[in-house]
């Protein structure tokens, strides 16, 4: 009798079923570095350089050669201290000069009491000198004159066009990168740089129709702003694509740090190096990001002066990252078949066996996956350039105090002024205008028969600015002194009302990016499992960016408790719907998350600048998307107790419950046994990569 040994018998100490499902919960703590980089790393730094900006070591000039020039340089010198270094210059010509190289932020001329600026320098730091000198003049009776030597133009009226114009450049290099290195593991060294150049040719280009063509914001200095433009693409993909070869994931932190993170607020192109902390100050001329702002803003507005330096630290930039990737081509290669860097993340098991075919599914993937940094240097730019390049009232709502004729007859004279861009109304009392203030259904209010006007700048400070403006002219011409009540100031630890936006961009982010994790990078975590990931990973955003606007920063102002709920409901959202599109459209979620909830959703905000002073689109689209509405119910939350913020609370609630609807969409399509997205090789690839490098790039 033949004895089967091929199937021995189990005894009866051996189990019969040894469960070898692996564990989805290592790796999914190692995923979720990223998204907690992001709520921890990009408020602090932005929160740290730009909440409260200060003049320190601000250059400054007297105009004047003889003793009583000499004498009030030294007097100012010694009232201002660190603020500002204050020198002499000889003559008008010479403050100019030095204006139009950059050299100072202002002059002042006691002979005339004229201010010489340049505002396309920084219009923040002229600002900071022409308060200065208004003080100056103030003390010798004297009414001060602001002439701007080099001015920034109508259609870019408050200078950072050219920061959207290089943050996508930058975003096109890296992206490019990164996508190559996920989706296309092997390609040669020479074919990617044969693939930067393409995407820097792309990013000089796309960008620039923008900027020029569709909006009108510039018209000159086209060949420098393109060599500028394409130089920061390609340095910056050649910098990640270098580290990625060396180091491999880790690197999409690396450079997102350096190059945005860092590198954007160091620039100096929000709020000048003069004006920033000594910290950003000193990484100003060591960074790419701030070389390329930096040399934009001067070939953009000082016929290319000083622009030496700029050049040199792209060329050093370049040069790293060029040695980075001589230095991966002498790691020791990997065994046949073992995991490359980005393993897990795409699916090699259907790769064809012919090598046409092969090559052809490169070929397709190469071209998909390079969709997303096409799809960044088109929208980015797009998006924030029409909502921030000009500023111009459209039915700013305003009110004249009051009854009778005098009313009457001052809103009839602003409406024939205005036009469209105001929208006056009358109010009986003061209490009511200061009611609908706080309410945010106005932007300001004049009592003509006490010259007193009423605003709150809280909601936004362009809006207030315009404001003064228009009721400080209409005082004039009646000869009354204009005296300003703010009954919702702005913080004074945020005085330029932006802390609110950082801290709920990092709530945003880490929401989508940990719902692209847990969908891509640990594919057998199950619905349950996700979600109760993103409930935790929400919850510790809001407390992280809790203690960023309530102990670190101090721009809550008491309502700490409130705004931890909207930020966990912005985090909470972002993934919902992440995660639930991702289930139902695979790849495609990615670009339509990053388009709702960053591109469209941080301009239709309002706390960038403030809706009626942006095209009439962003308003409208700001009733329909859900960080947009969230953003606004955490300003509404913290300067106005909460007034009207019922409708943003209601939209976010929409769209969260459009996520779960997605979800549960997935799931009776995997059930009814309909394709995957999640599952499909090719597909799978695709998103893998959007999902690495966009999570960044938001």
């Amino acid at each position: 009798m033949a004895i089967d040994v091929s199937s021995p018998a189990p005894t009866s100490f051996e189990p019969r079923h040894v469960s070898r499902r692996p564990s989805r919960w290592k790796p999914l703590l190692g995923v979720l570095v990223l998204p907690l980089f992001f709520l921890v790393a990009l408020p602090a730094v932005y929160l740290g350089a730009l909440h409260q900006p200060a003049p320190h070591d601000m250059r400054v000039a007297v105009i004047g050669s003889g003793t009583p020039a000499g004498n009030l340089a030294t007097g100012l010198a010694a009232q201002v201290g660190d603020s500002f270094e204050v020198e002499t210059l000889g003559t008008v010509e010479q403050a100019r000069s030095a204006l139009r190289h950059l050299e100072i932020r202002a002059a002042y001329d006691p002979a005339t009491a004229t201010v010489y600026v340049a505002s396309a320098g920084s219009a923040a730091g002229a600002n900071a000198a022409e308060q200065l000198f208004t003080k100056v003049a103030a003390q010798t009776d004297k009414t001060l004159t602001i002439e701007d030597v080099v001015p920034l133009p109508a259609s870019d009226r408050i200078g950072v066009s050219l920061i959207f114009l290089g943050l996508a450049a930058v975003v096109a290099g890296f992206l490019t990168a990164t996508v190559l290195n996920v989706a296309v593991p092997g390609l040669s060294i020479r074919r990617e740089l044969g693939y930067l150049a393409g995407a820097a040719v792309a990013a000089a280009v796309i960008p620039m129709f923008t900027a020029y063509c569709v909006y009108g914001v510039f018209d000159s200095a086209i060949l420098g702003t393109g060599a500028l433009l394409a130089a920061i693409c390609f340095v910056t993909g050649v910098f990640h694509a270098g580290g990625i070869r060396l180091i491999g994931p880790a690197m999409v932190m690396v450079t997102v740090f350096f190059t945005v993170i860092l590198g954007v607020p160091a620039s100096g192109a929000a709020v000048p190096r003069d004006m920033l902390p000594d910290f950003f100050d000193w990484l100003n001329p060591l960074l790419s990001t701030p070389a390329a702002l930096d040399g934009l803003r001067r070939v953009l507005y000082f016929d290319g002066t000083g622009i030496g330096r700029n050049v040199v630290t792209l060329a050093m930039w370049a040069l790293i990252g060029f040695g980075l990737l001589a230095l991966s081509t002498l790691k020791s290669p990997k065994p046949e078949g073992a995991p490359g860097p980005f393993a897990g993340l795409t699916d090699d098991s259907e790769t064809p066996l012919d090598p046409a075919a092969a090559k052809l599914k490169q070929r397709r993937v190469t071209a998909g996956v390079l969709v997303m940094p096409l799809f960044f240097v088109i929208v980015l730019p797009l998006s924030f350039i029409g909502a921030l390049h000009s500023p111009t009232p459209y039915h700013l709502k305003v009110a004249v105090i009051g009854s009778g004729e005098p009313a009457t007859t001052m809103i009839k004279a602003i409406e024939a002024r205005a036009g469209d861009g105001l929208d006056v109304s009358r109010v009986d009392t003061v209490a009511e205008a200061q009611r609908k203030l706080k309410n945010l259904d106005l932007r300001g209010a004049y009592d003509p028969a006490t010259g007193d006007l009423y605003l709150a700048s809280a909601g936004g400070t362009q809006a207030s600015a315009t404001v003064t403006s228009v009721f400080t002219t209409v005082a004039q011409a009646s000869k009354a002194t204009v005296t300003t009540h703010d009954v919702a100031p702005l913080s004074a630890h945020d005085p330029l009302g932006t802390s609110l936006l950082y801290v709920g961009i990092g709530a945003i982010l880490a929401g989508f990016t940990t719902g692209i994790v847990v969908s891509i990078a640990v594919p057998g975590l199950g619905t349950a499992g996700k979600l109760a990931t993103l409930v935790v990973m929400s919850a510790v955003a809001a407390g992280v960016e809790t203690l960023y606007g309530w102990v670190a920063f101090d721009a809550f102002d008491g309502q700490a408790g409130p705004a931890a709920l909207m930020l966990f409901g912005l985090a909470l959202v972002s993934g919902l719907l992440t995660i639930g599109g991702i289930r139902v459209i695979g790849p495609a979620m990615v670009l339509v998350s990053i388009l709702v909830l960053i591109l469209l959703g941080v301009p239709a905000s309002g706390l960038v600048v403030p809706l009626d002073l942006t095209p009439p689109f962003y308003g409208i689209v700001h009733n329909v998307l859900p960080t947009a509405s969230g953003l606004d119910g955490l300003r509404r939350i913290v300067y106005f107790d909460g007034h009207g913020i019922g409708g943003d609370v209601l939209t976010m609630a929409l769209w969260a419950l459009g996520g779960l609807g997605l979800l549960v969409l997935g799931h009776w399509r995997h059930d009814k046994g309909s394709d995957d997205a999640m599952h499909d090789a090719e597909l799978l690839e695709d998103t893998a990569a959007a999902a690495t490098a966009a999570a960044a790039a938001g």
